[in-house]
């Protein structure tokens, strides 16, 4: 599902903005972006969506203001006790140079690297929290006109379905003359009694009356999972209970014997596949 949410975060010295943006993906794509101060904490952010957000590729955009005083780039402690063990070698090594200021900073410890601070890390958990709310609120707005209009999609399926149960009641009858007249213009000689037999294997292996009910009771479920509003795992289940209802309706077209009942058949898989269009998209 689609959807923008912004959050800020900020204290006397620094300023933490999140952007978050989400667009359709059967899965959760989860990319994050941040400037080398904030680099350290893009775990973090990930983490945070993936435990706000089930489906969608989501990226994350933090954006900081804060910076870095002089004195917070040395420490100072670090630098004294370098420079102590540096002369305390020369001097037991007998040697008249003294370390350099060049030598102090390039030890380890001393200098601060200027690309991460970890000390920001309770406003950025703010600012994306903030910027997750505002997304939720965004995408809920987006899923409850889709649920609408899976509700009334969902709906015109079942009332396909319907018709074609109802067109197949008597399709059995509309079946045997056929067959048995064919046979009569084809094989006239043929023994009425083995004509009979015919006639009731090829109409058990038309009979739909279990791709129907099957099929019925799935769009039920679908139906009543869109009315009763966002729940967990909620579009896995939907995209399942489809590729069951495209199941029996393949069956249902592979087995008519009637061209109205094939063309019904077809106008429900038209309505299932923008269903399952949909669906892709429900969190």
């Amino acid at each position: 599902m689609t959807g923008f949410g912004v959050g800020h975060a900020e204290s006397s010295s620094s300023r933490i903005t999140a952007e978050i943006r989400s667009v359709n993906s059967r899965s959760l794509d989860v990319r994050v972006r941040t400037p080398d101060q904030l680099a350290v904490h893009a775990l973090l952010c990930e983490q945070l969506v993936r435990k706000a957000v089930g489906r969608g590729r989501v990226e994350v955009l933090l954006r900081s203001s804060a910076t870095l005083e002089p004195a917070d780039l040395i420490d100072r402690a670090r630098a004294r006790q370098v420079k102590e063990e540096l002369d305390a070698l020369a001097e037991e090594l007998g040697l008249r140079d003294r370390c350099t200021l060049e030598q102090i900073v390039a030890a380890p410890g001393v200098m601060i690297d200027r690309g991460e601070r970890a000390d920001l890390l309770p406003l950025v958990e703010q600012a994306v929290n903030a910027a997750l709310t505002s997304l939720k609120a965004d995408r809920r707005r987006e899923g409850e006109a889709m649920r609408q209009e899976l509700v009334q999609r969902g709906t015109a399926a079942l009332s396909l379905l319907e018709a074609v149960e109802s067109a197949v009641k008597d399709a059995p009858v509309r079946l045997r003359a056929r067959f048995l007249d064919r046979l009569a213009s084809i094989a006239p000689e043929l023994d009425r009694a083995r004509a009979e037999l015919e006639v009731a294997l090829l109409v058990d292996r038309s009979d739909v009356s279990e791709e129907l009910a099957r099929g019925r009771t799935h769009l039920s479920a679908f139906i009543e999972i869109c009315s009763s509003g966002p729940g967990p795992v909620s579009g896995r289940r939907l995209d399942f209970l489809l590729q069951e209802i495209l199941r029996e309706a393949t069956t249902l077209s592979a087995k008519a014997q009637d061209a109205s009942v094939s063309q019904k058949t077809v106008e429900i898989r038209v309505e299932l596949e923008r269903l399952r269009e949909q669906v892709q998209n429900v969190e």
